[in-house]
């Protein structure tokens, strides 16, 4: 189960921050999986962990980030195409970087 898995095993270790970077690719289309999305992201970061989202444009994908609006926990900066990141020619490419708001 996950309680054992080595993931949550290095998650649990003294650290405040068990990663330093997360990486969230094109997982935000699929509005069922928000709430599942939420908690990996509250649950794996610390206070000094940076979440880079990256999704093309789909039907939910916004809906995600009103979660994180409502949810008040995390700090979103949207990242400009061609001055933050490189589309590398697609449409449509957003992406994000979120932190813990620090309470």
């Amino acid at each position: 189960g996950l309680a054992a898995s080595p993931l949550t095993q290095e998650a649990a270790g003294d650290s405040d921050s068990p990663f330093d970077f997360v990486i969230a690719a094109e997982l935000v289309y699929l509005e069922e999986t928000h709430d599942l999305l939420l908690w990996s992201i509250e649950h794996f970061c610390g206070p000094s962990t940076v979440v880079y989202t990256v999704f093309i444009n789909r039907p939910f994908s916004w809906a995600f980030f009103a979660r994180l609006h409502d949810s008040g926990r995390l700090e979103v900066h949207q990242l400009e195409d061609g001055t933050d990141f490189d589309p590398c020619g697609l449409e449509e490419v957003h992406m994000h970087r979120l932190t813990l708001k620090i309470t």
